[in-house]
């Protein structure tokens, strides 16, 4: 589960400072500087996650390709939410402190569906925010699919997948699969002539096909940073309640993660056929 911290508003706020202060005083800065140094930073988030050795990310003996330049596939980022020190929620399953992580849910969903894409023949570039338990801070995420003057890694969609606790008596009752989007979000600078909600529901219509669970809906909403501040199509699926015994005991299946990678694969599929 991915819920926006309260302390972006006060970094807005002091950013917008800075910059009054700068208009106030007279103070210049050089467009082109900045532009570079956002650039650089960019270059060296992705270039965390990317080998300098074979220009690739390394999984399971395999290679993930890394960004090619003038790419005419639609690129889809999959990002696996938390990991590293970020665990997400978790279920603490006997008295010896043995827990069942949302990162380690997540993350074997979403290399699931990169191997769909990987071997099929669909005109997509995916790009993972890591394949592996590494830390990625979620606003560097959305830096790495966003940014624009670094196109190469730029997405057209972005799907990321968390997994869900409730906390309360009523645990056991609360179930299902839910994809959030923002509302509010007009802009679309992929390529691709769908918006968030449309992205949503077909998602979401994807994942209630295939896993047989119950239906929470979409839900649109500015709680969470991926689809807030994402300037193309961007989701977060909640994959199901880690606080419900029963759907706790099939997200740590193989097969029914498998179920969920499926559904994504068809749904981002279906998707990229919008305004074709």
């Amino acid at each position: 589960m991915q819920i926006k911290s309260t302390s972006i508003y006060a970094l807005i706020v002091a950013k917008l400072c800075f910059i009054f202060f700068l208009s106030t005083y007279n103070i210049g800065i050089k467009t082109d500087k900045t532009n570079d140094t956002t650039t650089i930073y960019a270059i060296m988030v992705l270039q965390t996650y990317v080998s300098s050795d074979t220009d690739a990310m390394p999984y399971k003996g395999r290679n993930i390709p890394a960004p090619q330049e003038d790419c005419n596939n639609i690129i889809v980022w999959l990002d696996a939410g938390h990991g590293g020190v970020d665990a997400g929620t978790y279920v603490t399953l006997d008295e010896y402190g043995t827990r069942i992580y949302e990162k380690d849910i997540v993350l074997a969903i979403v290399l699931k569906a990169y191997e769909l894409f990987a071997q099929s023949d669909a005109e997509v570039q995916v790009f993972l925010t890591r394949a592996d338990d590494s830390y990625v801070h979620r606003h560097d995420r959305i830096l790495l699919w966003n940014y624009t003057d670094y196109t190469i890694a730029k997405g057209d969609l972005v799907v990321s997948v968390h997994v869900d606790f409730y906390e309360g008596r009523t645990a056991q009752a609360v179930s299902g699969i839910q994809v959030n989007y923002y509302q509010n979000n007009h802009e679309n600078t992929g390529r691709i002539d769908i918006t968030q909600r449309e992205l949503a529901q077909v998602l979401q219509d994807h994942l209630i096909y295939k896993t047989g669970a119950r239906d929470r809906d979409i839900r649109g909403d500015r709680r969470f940073v991926i689809p807030t501040y994402s300037t193309m199509p961007a989701v977060i699926i909640e994959a199901g309640f880690m606080s419900n015994n029963d759907e706790l005991s099939k997200l740590i299946t193989a097969e029914y993660q498998m179920l969920i990678a499926m559904a994504i694969y068809y749904g981002v599929v279906e998707a990229m056929g919008f305004g074709g």
